[in-house]
């Protein structure tokens, strides 16, 4: 099956359904996703270049700077 996207990109098309479930936390969801981020992050900081690291200790603003 040829689609309009052959040859174009190595797209993949899906399709997105919503749900509606009320036991999940917004707050825990969100936090779990910015952590998640913050893991893949913290990989693509290189010898001889700086980052932020999230901490959570409580006498630093909420991050570190390293190098």
């Amino acid at each position: 099956m040829e689609t309009i996207f052959d040859g174009l990109n190595d797209w993949q098309v899906v399709k997105l359904e919503t749900s509606k479930i009320d036991d999940i936390d917004e707050g825990d969801l969100a936090k779990d996703i910015l952590h998640g981020i913050q893991n893949r992050m913290s990989t693509k900081i290189m010898k001889g270049n700086y980052g932020a690291m999230r901490t959570d200790d409580p006498d630093t603003d909420g991050y570190y700077i390293v190098e």
